[in-house]
Formats: C-alpha cells, sequence, structure tokens
C-alpha cells in the first residue's frame, strides 16, 4: 500500500507530491488479511487526520522545507518555525474495483452493479421506470443502513441488496473519493470487445458447435482452476 501526499497551490504552478510506502502486504483476494495487518492501524491514522487539523510547511533552522502535521488538538510550539502555508487535507481512495468493493463492505459482489451510483445495470442509460431511491449514488450512510436493513432480514432478492454485503470499513472517506481506476476501466472495456469478436468469429467463421464451445469453456476455467491451486500449493510450502 502506498501513500501519496499531493500538495496543490493556489497558483496554477505544478502540484507537488511524494509517494511513502506505508505496507506490504500479499493478500491476494481475501480482506481479511489486509485487516489482521496492517489495515486497521492504517485506518485508524488516517481517521485521526479526517477528524481535523492541517498540514504545515515550515523552513526549519538549515532554511530547508518542511512538512509537519498537527490534529485540532495537537499542541505544538511553532514559535521558532517560519509558517510558509497551512493546507488543508482531503482524503482519497485510488485502487481497482476489487478492492474498493472490499473496503465499502461489497466484497463478492457481483461485478455488474455500480460502485457509486444505485442502478442496475438496465437502468443505466434510461430515467424511465426508475425508482427515486435508485437515482441516487451512495453515501457511507446508505451503505450502512443497506446493511442495518440486510441484517434484519428485510431485503431478499439480489436486486434489492444491490451487491451490499457489510458496514464499510473506512467510513469517514466519501464514496465519492473513491476515485474511478481508469486503466482497469479500459482494460475491461478491451475485454467485452475482444470477447464479442471471438463470438464472431465463433458463430460466422469457425462455426463451432454448442459442445465444441462447452469444452473450450471448460478447458479455459479448469486452466484458471489449476493456476489458482498451484499458487495456493506454493504459499502453502513457504509457510512450513
Amino acid at each position: 500500500m502506498v501513500l501519496k501526499l499531493i500538495l496543490r497551490y493556489e497558483s496554477e504552478k505544478e502540484p507537488f507530491f511524494r509517494l511513502f510506502q506505508i505496507a506490504s502486504v500479499e493478500y491476494k483476494d481475501d480482506i481479511k488479511v489486509l485487516q489482521e495487518t496492517a489495515l486497521n492501524h492504517i485506518g485508524a491514522s488516517l481517521k485521526k487526520k479526517s477528524e481535523g487539523g492541517n498540514f504545515k510547511v515550515y523552513l526549519d533552522d538549515e532554511r530547508s522545507f518542511c512538512l509537519s502535521w498537527s490534529g485540532v488538538d495537537d499542541d505544538i510550539n511553532d514559535n521558532a518555525r517560519e509558517t510558509l502555508c497551512v493546507a488543508e487535507l482531503h482524503l482519497f481512495v485510488v485502487g481497482d474495483l476489487k478492492f474498493y468493493a472490499q473496503m465499502l463492505g461489497r466484497d463478492n459482489m457481483s461485478g455488474s452493479w455500480c460502485m457509486w451510483c444505485k442502478r442496475a445495470p438496465n437502468q443505466w442509460n434510461t430515467q424511465d421506470n426508475v425508482p427515486l431511491e435508485y437515482q441516487q449514488e451512495w453515501t457511507i450512510d446508505s451503505l450502512k443502513a443497506q446493511k442495518v436493513l440486510l441484517s434484519e432480514g428485510r431485503l431478499k432478492k439480489p436486486v434489492e441488496i444491490r451487491g451490499v454485503v457489510d458496514f464499510p470499513l473506512w467510513d469517514f472517506i466519501p464514496v465519492s473519493h473513491y476515485i474511478y481506476p481508469v486503466l482497469h476501466g479500459e482494460i475491461g472495456l478491451v475485454n467485452n470487445v475482444l470477447d464479442a469478436l471471438y463470438d464472431i468469429l465463433d458463430d460466422n467463421v469457425e462455426v463451432l458447435s454448442d459442445e465444441e464451445k462447452t469444452s473450450w469453456n471448460t478447458a479455459i476455467l479448469a486452466d484458471a482452476a489449476y493456476e489458482s491451486a498451484a499458487e495456493d500449493l506454493r504459499d502453502c510450502f513457504m509457510l512450513l
């Protein structure tokens, strides 16, 4: 996990940024591994910063630029420092859609649900016959309310659950601050185009039979299962 600190100027000057590696955990698809190692500690620190405070840019005794953080309850004597500016903090999350689903209580949800809006896939391009409650975007509060309804047994069907299975892990960062992963979106779009092209070739060029299509798909799934099992086996030997 990497923390990227960006300082943006009020002028058109290029932003200043630094990257900090704050954790290195191989957790694959299990969010519990992250929770049991680094995630909770990182979350506690970020939550404290989200509750108030500022970054301060100042000059030290050697006239070098320095950066410090002070929370709302911190008592820091800055009289000896030449403060250049005080910057407000805004937290954003950047990752892939799988990570977003895990962080927002939507682990293992169907990929057909949007991470930001409540619409079903067949409602994305229309305003007709879409209930008002589904025209809204997800918020941390609405995700929590959805989980409560699920726990009370008041949501049964997938169209009612809308992919929500748990409470958000970090409830101090708004859903709107989860940045859409453009690269993964582009990869997904290209994969959809390729899949459609393969279907056209299968139906009009090679003209595969239904049995051949089933065998081909079964072979692909078997190969993926083999790779996953081999990786799990390697992990077991590393722990011995």
